[in-house]
């Protein structure tokens, strides 16, 4: 079941944020003092997958101006079993919702396979800044239309809608 995230949910989300294989080594740095705060779940639409087995993943998207996935994570134990590809489709139905009509996200190096699977298309390259030494790919995606449905298209690179 995904579902808004509470403040009651934040021991839980930084759990998975901070556990993550994907954030060792070098790229620990990233989110290092990065806490997801009460004042952050206010600012972001930040949803929680909460299955029997527990918190699976969790994504963040910044709805003012230009919209933004800020954060999306999928609790180890949990990868390879299609959760952050339902968070993903859940992001894409929250911005159509919300009435926007592409998504921009700034990935993490390791994980633009996973968004262009997605059907996400790589657009540019944010350039490496004081605290982040590695440069981050840009890719964006269309929001299907009101009457669409998402299908991904996993190996295309071409937005599904």
């Amino acid at each position: 079941m995904i579902r808004r995230a509470e403040p009651s949910d934040l021991p839980r989300l930084n759990a998975i944020m901070f556990g993550s294989r994907a954030y060792t080594g070098i790229y620990r740095r990233i989110i290092e003092g990065y806490d997801l705060t009460a004042t952050y779940l206010e600012s972001h639409v930040v949803n929680l997958d909460d299955g029997n087995e527990g918190a699976r993943g969790f994504y963040s998207l910044q709805l003012d101006g230009e919209a933004e996935l800020d954060l999306l994570f999928c609790a180890d134990e949990f990868q390879g079993q299609g959760v952050g590809a339902q968070l993903f489709a859940h992001m894409l139905e929250t911005a159509k919702d919300a009435g926007t009509h592409r998504v921009r996200i700034v990935s993490h190096p390791l994980a633009v396979g996973f968004y262009e699977r997605q059907g996400a298309i790589k657009v540019g390259v944010s350039p490496a800044t004081g605290l982040i030494s590695w440069s981050r790919p840009i890719l964006v995606i269309d929001v299907p239309a009101e009457g669409q449905v998402y299908f991904p298209t996993p190996g295309s690179g071409e937005s599904p809608v």
